[in-house]
């Protein structure tokens, strides 16, 4: 099953409802949330985004790769890759609400 993600006019929309915040105000907050996550990536730190989980960024070496339509090996420089990793409790958390909601009633 798949779902649509939520759109950011979505996400500020409920900022702004949960925080009590003015749409303007709501925007300026995510404004400054996207700005720190990629000043921080460009840094090559991690983001805690606790208790949901960790933005890792992680170099990665430079290589050799096969490329198929040219039919040789290509230098691939080093580059930076991010990744999210859901904390434990997070992930249980979600697990158990899935688990709950595909339930079968029984009869």
């Amino acid at each position: 099953m798949t779902t649509r993600a939520s759109t950011k006019t979505e996400i500020i929309e409920r900022l702004a409802v949960k925080t009590h915040l003015p749409r303007r105000d709501a925007e300026r907050v995510w404004a400054a949330l996207v700005e720190i996550v990629r000043e921080n990536i460009e840094e090559g730190r991690n983001l805690s985004f606790a208790p949901v989980g960790l933005l890792k960024v992680k170099k990665l070496p430079p290589r050799q790769a096969f490329a198929p339509q040219a039919g040789r090996k290509v230098d691939v420089p080093a580059r930076h890759a991010v990744s999210f990793q859901l904390s434990r409790d997070f992930d249980r958390t979600l697990r158990e609400m899935i688990a709950e909601k595909h339930e079968t009633i029984p009869e």
